[in-house]
Formats: C-alpha cells, structure tokens, sequence
C-alpha cells in the first residue's frame, strides 16, 4: 500500500574562474522522501518534499510536491499536481567581476566617426536569493487500442526571483 523512497545528497564545488575572482567554493547538500500511497485499484497519491542548503543561499529550501492520480481504467490515467521547485544562483551569478569592451557603430550618423568603443562592468551578488517556481497541472495519459499512448496537459507555472543579467546606470548587476 506504499512505495517509499528516500535520499540525500552532498556536493563540495571549488572553483578557479577568471572572470569571477572573488569566490573559491560552494558546498550544496539535501535530503527527500516521498511516499506513493496505494489508496485502492484506482486511486493513487504521491506526497514527499525535499530539504536543500546551499552556501550560496542565506536559508535552506523546502521544495514539497503531491500528486493525485485515478485510473478509472488500466489504459487511462488523470492526474492533479502541485509542486513547488527551485533554482540556486549560480558560481557566476553571485561572483563575476569583470569588465567587457562594448562596440557601437556610429557609421550611420556620420560615415568618418567608424566605431566608439566603451566598457561595459559586471559584478555579480553575493546576496541573490533562489529563483522559485511553483506548478499545478492536470494531465490525462491514455492508451488508444493497444496501439497509441495519447498525453494531454494543462499546467501553470509561476515563477519568483528570476534570476537574470540586468544592466543597471553605470554597472551591470546579476
């Protein structure tokens, strides 16, 4: 009446990039369980969550997730899901530091002005939180005269704390 799993995981990162000098390691580590429980021949419910800390990020991460799934039949199945997941910044985006040589032509104002060359600096930050996202779909899988499997799926996913390069008046900023 339950299939149940469980892990864990532990990873040490150490790093030597160039264009991001101010950092030197990440250590990244997490556990999960998640029970399927056979509630009768067609009604089936996953549950389970997972812990995660990374150096990187001030807090550890639950990520929890359950689905619900009825079989009305042995060739069709519905599924209502929610779970939520999440992304850590990466090495590069909390410690890049480095500057890049922009070009722009000015050809088209004035033929003899060619190009203005001019830098352009990225820092990254350290105290970027986790990009997040949180999911709900309801799915159908069938199989079709023994012959064809069809999947259909609507879902909605909303995302918070993107993670993304954005220039800001004078630097770019992660």
């Amino acid at each position: 009446r339950h299939a149940l799993s469980y892990g864990g995981n532990f990873r040490h990162n150490t790093f030597a990039i160039s264009i991001a000098p101010n950092g030197g390691d990440r250590n990244e580590g997490g556990g999960y369980v998640q029970d399927e429980i056979f509630l009768n021949n067609h009604l089936r419910w996953v549950i389970g969550g997972r812990v995660d800390k990374f150096s990187s990020i001030h807090d550890a991460v639950f990520s929890p997730r359950t689905t619900l799934v009825v079989k009305p039949a042995e060739a069709h199945a519905f599924r209502l899901s929610f779970n939520r997941a999440f992304s850590a910044p990466s090495y590069v985006n909390n410690h890049i530091d480095t500057a890049i040589v922009n070009q722009v032509s000015l050809a088209p104002i004035n033929p003899a002005l060619g190009l203005f060359a001019f830098p352009i600096r990225a820092v990254g930050n350290p105290d970027l939180k986790q990009e997040t996202m949180t999911s709900v779909e309801l799915g159908y899988t069938g199989v079709m005269r023994k012959r064809a499997t069809v999947t259909v799926a609507v879902y909605r996913n909303q995302t918070r704390n993107g993670i993304y390069f954005n220039p800001k008046i004078g630097r770019a900023h992660v």
